[in-house]
């Protein structure tokens, strides 16, 4: 019989990584707000990671449409906007440990739909003459354009 012997060797691997003791670099981006229109419901959220949460969102410069509001919590701008126009303002997020990050955003708001309800239309079918109105000489005469 014979005497089996293994030789084990020790492999040590050293891995040098860079470590701060703190997550993911805080971030905030606008995402893309879309256009508002007067007078209808609006939502967008302003997308923040990375950081220490919780956030806490504010506006730095510029301001918001007059009617719309942001949610310093969550990072949302929403309400009912009420003027129109173009709009641009640099909002920030801030983490728990006092990182800030701010970004510059802007949207329009269009004005608000045009409804048109016709009442009393003449139903009549196509090609059948429209009966002559009388003028009222009250009022300035206005050629008919057919």
């Amino acid at each position: 019989m014979g005497t089996l012997g293994i030789q084990v060797s020790q492999v040590v691997l050293e891995f040098i990584v860079p470590f701060s003791g703190v997550g993911p670099v805080l971030s905030l981006t606008c995402g893309n707000p879309p256009d508002a229109t007067v007078g209808v419901p609006y939502l967008h959220l302003f997308p923040a990671a990375g950081g220490t949460p919780p956030y806490t969102f504010s506006l730095v410069s510029g301001s918001f449409p007059p009617g719309l509001v942001l949610n310093p919590v969550l990072g949302f701008l929403s309400g009912v906007p009420t003027a129109g126009g173009p709009y641009s303002f640099t909002i920030q997020v801030q983490d728990s440990a006092a990182a800030v990050v701010q970004v510059t955003c802007g949207f329009s708001v269009l004005g608000m739909p045009v409804v048109i309800t016709l009442r009393g239309i003449n139903r009549r079918p196509c090609c059948e003459p429209v009966p002559e109105v009388e003028e009222n000489p009250k009022l300035p005469s206005v050629e008919r354009v057919l």
